[in-house]
């Protein structure tokens, strides 16, 4: 991963109220029947770990949008 895009997703997380991120509804239940993989966001930020509610992988709830996008298309997440 450049340092560049690591930047972006730490920016990406500073703008997140994230001791809200638990109670974010996601858009879509597929994880619910096995149509999509089932993603969670874990971030620790000054000694306080918190965790996103669980979304269906590639439809993040609208606030954490910028911040899925940033780590997806990241190098270090890209397949060779």
């Amino acid at each position: 991963m450049l340092p560049s895009e690591w930047n972006n997703i730490a920016r990406q997380a500073e703008a997140l109220d994230l001791s809200k991120i638990s109670d974010l509804q996601s858009p879509t239940t597929g994880r619910f029947s096995d149509q999509a993989l089932s993603s969670t966001f874990i971030i620790t930020s000054g000694g306080t770990t918190y965790t996103s509610a669980t979304f269906d992988a590639g439809r993040p709830p609208k606030e954490l949008e910028a911040l899925y996008n940033a780590i997806v298309g990241s190098k270090g997440n890209r397949k060779k």
